[in-house]
């Protein structure tokens, strides 16, 4: 199993950093690397099929919801157009309340489809553009808590 995981204190009031990364709808608004991302049930524990920017899609079951703190997606990894190289995939979106705003984390936990030789090769290949990818969905998402939280305090 490898891990990937990314982390950011954003200075914006809980609640709304909790709203903007709990819109599990809305995610692809802001993260480059999908075109769509629609809930396909709205239980407390929301399922949602993803369609990445070359219109390859597949669906994500929502495995842990605790409100306010985080949630995490199991991603079926099976259809034959799924983009990536890995046979599990399990995402991780926390977030905690600090003395210096709040720590968010996304952290990726998955199992890649070749031995271990190859397997990390792709692991270290994939992680460069994998930390770009989403230092720009956190960028993304902080600019939009940002907003909100300004828009808060003009009301």
């Amino acid at each position: 199993m490898y891990t990937l995981q990314y982390e950011r204190v954003i200075q914006a009031p809980p609640d709304v950093v909790w709203a903007v990364i709990s819109d599990v709808e809305r995610y692809a608004e802001y993260a480059p690397n999908l075109s769509k991302a629609v809930k396909t049930s709205d239980s407390t524990t929301p399922t949602r099929t993803c369609w990445d920017t070359d219109g390859r899609s597949w669906n994500e079951a929502c495995v842990m919801w605790e409100e306010g703190e985080g949630y995490a997606y199991l991603v079926d990894t099976t259809p034959g157009d799924y983009p990536y190289p890995v046979t599990q995939l399990k995402g991780t979106w926390t977030m905690q309340p600090r003395q210096d705003g709040v720590l968010v984390t996304m952290r990726f936990d998955m199992t890649f489809k070749y031995p271990v030789p190859i397997a990390w090769l792709l692991f270290r290949l994939g992680a460069r553009g994998f930390y770009k990818t989403i230092a720009e969905l956190m960028d993304n998402w902080e600019a939009e808590m940002l907003k909100r939280a300004r828009l808060r305090r003009a009301a």
